[in-house]
């Protein structure tokens, strides 16, 4: 301790040094109205007295307050409720487990979402490929369907040329030049060119007659530029050909124009295509010659 204060302003100098003579330290009055300047006391007032009062209101004043406030001391709090803290923990707890159930089910409902656009995403790009495929085969299949319009049936041609031509033992066929001919647009419906170079007897061109006249006759061919030259036995004939289905191929086959004697081939118009129902007859039946 290095001072003491005693309340008062003169009115207790002689306890001041009996203090300050047996402690031996500093002993100093305390006025608690030094300094304020209009204060109108009487002279004879102690106003050592008013010093716990002034120290009293300059503690009120402080941010802090009192110690201790006897006009407003604190009252007890009243005892709390445990039943209301269990209800209201298990309440938050079920908040926080219906929180984790739903977040549960958004993530699997959000997978299974997800599961589902890569299956969707998936087989989009399977029907993509399989359209490319199909498109590609659309388009050869396009083709071969226009080249089937324009195709001719060689075959049953020949096998049709066979039966028409005349006695083979007298007439002979040296050149047949068959070529297919684009077609300029959709109206044409002569798709190929057959010409025909044979030889005959020079005294005789009967049957030559007879067999471009059948060729004439036949409705899917248009007779180009016959010639006959029956001084030197030789025929031409160019024919302008029709495409036409194989089951119109009717022409039959005789005996006697397999066996080349007789003339045109001896055929009909009845029967099928080559092999078919008028192919030629089999051994053993007779067939009159013409």
């Amino acid at each position: 301790m290095r001072a003491l204060y005693v309340a008062g302003d003169g009115e207790h100098a002689v306890l001041r040094e009996r203090l300050q003579g047996i402690l031996s330290i500093p002993v100093h009055g305390l006025d608690p109205f030094a300094g304020v300047e209009r204060l109108e006391m009487a002279p004879e007032t102690p106003r050592g007295g008013f010093t716990g009062a002034v120290g009293l209101l300059h503690a009120q004043a402080q941010r802090d307050g009192l110690p201790v406030n006897f006009l407003q001391p604190r009252e007890p709090k009243p005892p709390s409720n445990v039943n209301q803290i269990a209800t209201i923990a298990a309440a938050t707890l079920a908040g926080v487990c219906l929180l984790g159930v739903l977040f549960w089910l958004a993530s699997s409902s959000l997978a299974d979402t997800q599961r589902q656009i890569t299956k969707l995403t998936q087989k989009k790009a399977a029907l993509a490929t399989q359209i490319t495929q199909l498109d590609s085969e659309s388009k050869t299949l396009k083709g071969v369907k226009d080249w089937q319009k324009t195709a001719i049936p060689w075959h049953d041609e020949l096998f049709n040329l066979t039966a028409t031509f005349p006695d083979l033992k007298k007439h002979k066929l040296i050149r047949l030049e068959a070529r297919e001919v684009p077609s300029r647009n959709n109206k044409d419906k002569y798709v190929a060119l057959l010409t025909l170079k044979g030889e005959m007897p020079k005294d005789d061109r009967s049957q030559a007659d007879e067999l471009l006249a059948e060729l004439a006759r036949d409705r899917h061919y248009r007779l180009l530029e016959p010639t006959v030259d029956l001084p030197n036995g030789k025929f031409t004939a160019t024919l302008a050909v029709e495409r036409q289905d194989p089951s119109e191929y009717t022409r039959q086959m005789t005996a006697a124009a397999a066996s080349g004697k007789g003339p045109l081939g001896g055929g009909s118009n009845k029967g099928g295509k080559m092999g078919g129902k008028g192919a030629m007859p089999k051994k053993g039946q007779e067939e009159d010659e013409p």
